[in-house]
């Protein structure tokens, strides 16, 4: 019965018609709410302008979760894949922040870019992420060797652009979020220039680039 709302002035709890305030006193990093999630066990995630916090449900305050180099800055997305398993984007890369040990992926480990705002898991494993030039799909199992350390790169990425089918531009990161995956498993994307539906039993591998030899 409790509505959390995120504004760039700081958190607002709405309980029993009492509206109260929250926010660095309270264990925030700042102010500036990017995204709020609840996440299957309870646990509410607050990512802010400079870092990522977290509530368990009896939590008094909100505790702040290290993520390294500046993947909890400026959050575009947050996303549980699987369940208890927390992902952050945002402009530094993909960084997990529970389920595992804190780790953050970028383009030195495979992504084709560092940009993250969307993030949708489908049935047969593979982790869809909105990037900046179009779609990327990565097998999550892959994604999670990586975090853990036992793999150095992705293997298994996958990207989708405009000469794929996309509607083309940049995914649009206003307003959010802009991913959603419906009841018949299809997912939905919302991109500059219209919105991509997705089937992913369906969707076929992208060839990599041919080599080119002078």
């Amino acid at each position: 019965g409790t509505l959390w709302i995120g504004t760039w002035h700081g958190l607002f709890r709405l309980r029993r018609g009492t509206l109260a305030k929250l926010g660095v006193q309270d264990g925030l990093p700042d102010d500036a709410i990017h995204r709020l999630l609840r996440d299957s066990q309870g646990t509410l995630w607050a990512a802010t302008q400079s870092g990522i916090a977290r509530r368990r449900i009896m939590d008094a305050h909100f505790s702040t979760v290290p993520v390294p180099g500046e993947g909890a800055s400026r959050a575009a997305v947050l996303f549980e894949a699987p369940a208890g398993t927390v992902w952050i984007g945002s402009a530094n890369g993909l960084a997990r922040v529970s389920g595992g040990r804190v780790a953050l992926i970028t383009s030195e480990q495979g992504l084709p870019e560092n940009w993250v705002g969307a993030g949708e898991l489908d049935a047969m494993g593979y982790l869809w992420l909105g990037q900046l030039n179009g779609l990327t799909r990565v097998f999550l199992n892959d994604l999670i060797g990586v975090a853990d350390g036992r793999a150095p790169t992705l293997t298994t990425v996958s990207t989708y652009q405009s000469l794929d089918g996309l509607a083309g531009g940049d995914p649009t990161a206003w307003p959010h979020p802009w991913s959603f995956a419906d009841s018949t498993g299809k997912l939905w994307f919302a991109l500059a220039h219209g919105i991509a539906i997705v089937d992913p039993r369906r969707a076929g591998e992208v060839p990599h680039d041919p080599i080119t030899r002078i």
